[in-house]
């Protein structure tokens, strides 16, 4: 799903998310503010002259993510993409994997993306994923330790 994020120039180098979707409406996109530049670390920060305050990015994210938190957070935003490699990516249950590790979400997406297991063990693995998707939870994550290492060496995250 693409999103739109409105960004405000606060200085050099320096952009702040103010608005998301809906919200990028109601901004004043007349608004000028003074742009610096730089040609390298050890040069003097320069001004150029007055440009746009407010630059909008269109993101793609998965329905069920929060634009807000992917903006801010490159674990969460690492997460999302491993997450867009499924097939039915917009699936809502997939929004508890973003709660997880990098490694754990990884493996997840990994077992996910399998159709057909030549290893009982790994397909077994795979339902104890689906059923924990599916709220059947006892534990905050998916595996054991010694699953999770399992299957870090099977698919080779």
């Amino acid at each position: 799903m693409k999103t739109q994020i409105a960004l405000d120039y606060i200085g050099y180098e320096h952009e702040e998310l103010v608005a998301v979707g809906d919200e990028v409406e109601t901004l004043d996109f007349s608004q000028q503010v003074m742009h610096y530049w730089s040609s390298g670390y050890a040069d003097p920060i320069e001004p150029i002259g007055l440009g746009p305050r407010y630059r909008i990015v269109e993101i793609n994210l998965p329905a069920w993510a929060d634009a807000r938190r992917w903006y801010e957070s490159y674990e969460y935003r690492a997460r999302c993409r491993a997450i867009e490699e499924l097939p039915d990516k917009d699936n809502p249950r997939y929004a508890v994997l973003a709660e997880l590790s990098m490694v754990e979400c990884e493996a997840c997406v990994a077992l996910l993306k399998v159709r057909k297991f030549r290893s009982p063990y790994l397909a077994s693995l795979r339902e104890q994923l689906e059923r924990w998707l599916d709220g059947q939870r006892q534990h905050s994550t998916p595996f054991s330790p010694r699953q999770l290492d399992s299957l870090v060496r099977a698919y080779h995250i």
